[in-house]
């Protein structure tokens, strides 16, 4: 029994080196599943930080496009202000000037206004100055069938301060102007 005590005893020893060998080796297979395991939660980590930070870029690439279009709006705003404030300039520029058109219009409509009522009285003088005229050309053909006593509304009065215009100007040829009255 000597050999089977020397084999039990060398497994024994074998165990004792063993066991000590066996459990390490246990221990750092654990320690390996534990720093597996965690290294899988911080590539999980990682990951998510990943997404977080990509996300914030997004964010950020977000805000900054609003940034943008918020001051082309802002500029935008401040064209169509300075546009309307331009607008109500020139629509007041125009209104006075509308105004100083129409008063403009107002006065020469006015003038118009007494120039056809001179028009029409001067016509009306030229009728009567006509009518004195025949009647005058008339007399003059024929003296011998005159009255004594002309008709003193046919007479053609200068007004005052005219004579003095008359002054030194030919005499009116009036069978000229008989005969200019007549052709037309």
């Amino acid at each position: 029994m000597t050999f089977q005590k020397a084999l039990l005893k060398a497994v024994a020893r074998v165990e004792s080196v063993l066991t000590p060998v066996s459990e390490e080796l246990e221990r750092e297979r654990a320690e390996k599943i534990a720093i597996k395991e965690e290294l899988d939660a911080m590539k999980r980590s990682q990951e998510e930080s990943d997404a977080r930070y990509s996300r914030f870029l997004d964010l950020e690439n977000k805000l900054q496009d609003a940034m943008d279009a918020r001051n082309a709006a802002l500029a935008s705003k401040e064209r169509a202000k300075r546009q309307l404030q331009h607008g109500v300039d020139e629509n007041a520029r125009l209104s006075k000037l509308n105004q100083k058109f129409e008063h403009a219009l107002k006065k020469q409509k006015e003038e118009v206004t007494k120039l056809e009522i001179a028009l029409k009285e001067s016509n009306n003088d030229r009728h009567v100055l006509k009518k004195k005229l025949r009647i005058l050309v008339k007399q003059s053909v024929t003296p011998a069938m005159q009255d004594s006593h002309p008709d003193d509304s046919l007479q053609i009065l200068e007004p005052e301060g005219k004579e003095s215009e008359n002054r030194g100007k030919p005499p009116i040829d009036k069978k000229r102007i008989v005969r200019k009255m007549t052709t037309k």
